[in-house]
């Protein structure tokens, strides 16, 4: 049971950051690298570019309509794991500075092939961690 519950979620998941990619690119965004992990640090779901700023996008996929947002699952401590990810992404492009702002997808499963998307850019940022 624990493992389907598991499997499940991940399909539910990576189903999610598909919807969520094709909305990026809908709004003109630039696909860089999806599931960009560090071992011990954690995983950014999406890395994208909008104009000159990296973008760095957690997606929270739910199949039914909870009283909670999807987005208030990314509280403060994934808020950490995703700039201590993201740091080490920048600092693996190199030298340099870099403009960035961390996004929040929120994607409702409705049916087999509806969905919404709602997107939250600049959820948060370096001082609300």
């Amino acid at each position: 049971m624990f493992f389907s519950k598991l499997n499940s979620n991940l399909v539910t998941g990576r189903l999610g950051e598909r919807f969520a990619a094709k909305e990026m690119e809908k709004i003109g965004m630039t696909l860089l690298q999806y599931n960009f992990a560090v071992h011990g640090l954690g995983e950014i779901d999406i890395i994208g570019r909008d104009g000159g700023c990296l973008v760095f996008v957690e997606v929270k996929t739910r199949r039914r309509w909870d009283k909670a947002r999807p987005g208030a699952a990314v509280n403060k401590q994934k808020r950490k794991k995703i700039w201590k990810t993201a740091h080490s992404y920048m600092r693996q492009l190199g030298a340099g500075e870099f403009r960035f702002r961390f996004d929040v997808v929120e994607v409702y499963l409705i049916s087999r092939f509806r969905y919404k998307v709602i997107y939250l850019p600049g959820a948060f940022d370096r001082e609300s961690l």
